[in-house]
């Protein structure tokens, strides 16, 4: 098996949460070139932060981001990791810093893969109060997949559908509803929707209908005239029974979720009524 082979093998025991079988994986890797190392460096990192090993990935990170061997593309997933681990720390300036390199640095043909971690970047800003960084970084990841998805692959079509329907998702939940930009939530929701109902991920697609009927409750609220009230609860009742239709499909996988949706409905119907 080649050094190439290995990573990506390791690559697809990260990504399936399998973080100690992608490092066995990596520790058996001999004759890496001055590139695959720094790829195989950036994902030691990765898996070290997913096993809570918190400063062995900033360590992995910071050797990658100071080397002059790593690729562009390689030195941005480590300032994205980088960006994450500081603005967890609370080192707001140091996690602006990182996450900026981060997108300066990503390629416009960067893969979904190489993606995904500025996405995971994005979220992490919007976690500490950094909305338009968040936006700024997940505005990048959804432009990537945007000309993902006009690849001749119909793997990586279905995957930057998917991709996109995530940033949509997470622009809406944690960037615009904290702003109560209704109107650009409710765009980035449908652009949601949209993919998830392309590449049949209906647990996602619950998720998106659950946040789309909130958004409804929240614009019935702050609405001044009854029937704009109703018409936004209407819409939020409608949207929350496709969530409980979805989910009472997946129970198994979501346990508690169809409580959650049910107790949404009742939530709704009791404001339409004190509206009526």
């Amino acid at each position: 098996m080649t050094v190439e082979e290995q990573i990506k093998q390791a690559e697809y025991f990260h990504e399936k949460g399998n973080w100690d079988r992608s490092l066995e994986i990596l520790d058996q890797i001999k004759g890496a070139n001055d590139q695959e190392t720094m790829e195989v460096l950036a994902l030691y990192a990765w898996n070290y932060w997913k096993k809570v090993a918190k400063s062995n990935a900033a360590y992995y990170w910071t050797m990658v981001s100071n080397s002059k061997k790593a690729s562009d593309v390689i030195k941005a997933s480590a300032h994205a990791g980088l960006g994450i681990y500081y603005a967890e720390k609370g080192d707001k300036k140091e996690a602006l810093k990182h996450s900026q390199l981060a997108q300066d640095l990503l390629p416009e043909n960067a893969t979904a893969n190489q993606n995904r971690n500025l996405n995971a970047c994005g979220i992490m800003m919007a976690k500490i109060g950094e909305l338009d960084g968040a936006e700024g970084i997940l505005r990048k990841v959804a432009q990537i997949n945007e000309q993902l998805m006009n690849s001749d692959d119909l793997e990586i079509i279905k995957e930057a559908t998917h991709q996109r329907g995530k940033n949509g998702y997470n622009l809406a939940s944690l960037v615009y509803i904290p702003q109560e930009l209704f109107v650009k939530a409710h765009e980035e929701l449908y652009v949601a929707v949209s993919g998830y109902e392309k590449v049949n991920a209906e647990t996602d697609l619950a998720a998106a209908y659950h946040r789309l009927a909130e958004t409804n409750v929240l614009l019935a609220d702050h609405g001044k005239h009854m029937w704009y009230k109703m018409k936004n609860l209407n819409s939020a009742l409608e949207y929350e029974k496709k969530s409980l239709e979805l989910w009472e499909k997946h129970q198994e996988d979501a346990p508690g979720r169809v409580k959650t949706a049910q107790e949404n409905i009742k939530r709704i119907e009791n404001k339409m009524g004190e509206r009526e």
